[in-house]
């Protein structure tokens, strides 16, 4: 069996496309996979909970990033005065209000709807019959502390919470609680943080205290890490 253990920021980069590199029908893929027992999902109730939190947060940077856009439009001026053509903008800067303007009338009419549309996708999905459900306990949230204490990854960062972060691995970790792992069962680990997961936001690797951390475990040959869900979903 596959499984697939993903981040908080990946689910709310499927119903809200922040980086524009998803897409609707990568969506529909995914759940079809989960719909003919290909893949299972693996939820820590920590994500369940942060997704939920944010949906809305997410949807409000929508507006503000057309209200943004519009508002930059005004700052666009052209050139005059030569004897080639100028740069006339104003009736480029016309066009683009009227879109933008456009957008956001769709957007506001519409905004209770995407909100609870979007909330639907999820809890579909937090609900499926191949999603399993981990709920954080007095093991898990001990071993978060003592990775705080330690400064083990995620809290190689100072001054930064990483609690959440150090909950998924500590499920990772101890999936075993959970699920009765065979031998040819892999679990993949999905999340675009890879500032606190990974050594820095450009590496593709988990840090080495996670890696270390898996390799104790017995895990190293089935624990499968990346940051590109769309990559991992097409193949």
């Amino acid at each position: 069996m596959k499984y697939l253990l993903i981040d908080t920021n990946i689910f709310l980069d499927m119903i809200i496309d922040r980086k524009n590199n998803f897409s609707s029908s990568l969506l529909k893929t995914f759940i079809k996979l989960l719909d003919y027992d290909e893949i299972k999902l693996l939820l820590p109730s920590i994500v369940i909970h942060e997704t939920y939190k944010h949906i809305g947060d997410e949807l409000s940077k929508v507006g503000k990033a057309i209200k943004d856009a519009k508002e930059a439009i005004g700052a666009i001026y052209g050139i005059n005065g030569c004897t080639i053509d100028g740069l006339e903008v104003k009736e480029y800067k016309k066009k683009a209000r009227g879109t933008l303007h456009e957008l956001s009338t769709i957007y506001e009419s519409k905004l209770s709807q995407y909100s609870a549309e979007l909330s639907s996708i999820i809890k579909n999905l937090f609900e499926h019959r191949n999603s399993v459900i981990i709920e954080d306990n007095d093991k898990l949230r001990s071993a978060c502390l003592k990775r705080r204490v330690y400064k083990i990854a995620p809290f190689h960062h100072e001054n930064k919470d990483c609690f959440a972060d150090a909950l998924i691995i500590e499920t990772l970790l101890n999936i075993r609680d959970t699920i009765e792992l065979d031998p040819e069962d892999k679990i993949y680990l999905v999340t675009g943080n890879a500032s606190d997961f990974c050594v820095d936001v450009k590496s593709e690797i988990l840090h080495d205290d996670i890696l270390k951390d898996i390799a104790e475990k017995g895990l190293s040959e089935q624990i499968v890490f990346t940051r590109h869900f769309e990559k991992l979903i097409g193949n």
